[in-house]
């Protein structure tokens, strides 16, 4: 029920409840109607609070769905560069082969034992 609907109920209430107490005692009137103008009051302050309750937490909802897009987009950008740089080891790790590949056939060709053992032992440390 929106907030005017409720204040409207209550102030239909107070009115059915003067009209009720005319003619009778002028002080009792003063009080009953001291009462509901209270509690009118203590109605609409009521309310006042759970609106700011649910506007804060409307803001805390959006902070939150602020946040998650944030850490969304970091692990995205994570994963890429992630991806990145096993590219690169994949590069780094086709050129080396190829660069051992190279250095032992030209060892071979020219019969230099120490070229294919030093090819040799990059290999066993590269595995």
């Amino acid at each position: 029920m929106p907030e005017d609907a409720r204040v409207t109920d209550v102030q239909v209430a107070v009115d059915q409840i003067k009209n009720l107490l005319d003619g009778r005692s002028s002080l009792r009137s003063q009080a009953l109607t001291s009462i509901l103008t209270a509690l009118l009051a203590t109605l609409k302050a009521g309310i006042r609070w759970e609106r700011d309750r649910a506007e804060q937490a409307e803001a805390a909802v959006a902070q939150a769905r602020e946040e998650l897009r944030t850490e969304a987009l970091v692990q995205a950008r994570l994963r890429r560069s992630w991806d990145d740089a096993e590219a690169e080891k994949r590069k780094a790790r086709a050129i080396t082969e190829k660069a051992i590949r190279l250095a032992k056939a030209y060892g071979e060709a020219l019969g230099d034992k120490a070229t294919r053992r030093v090819c040799e032992q990059f290999e066993q440390d590269e595995a």
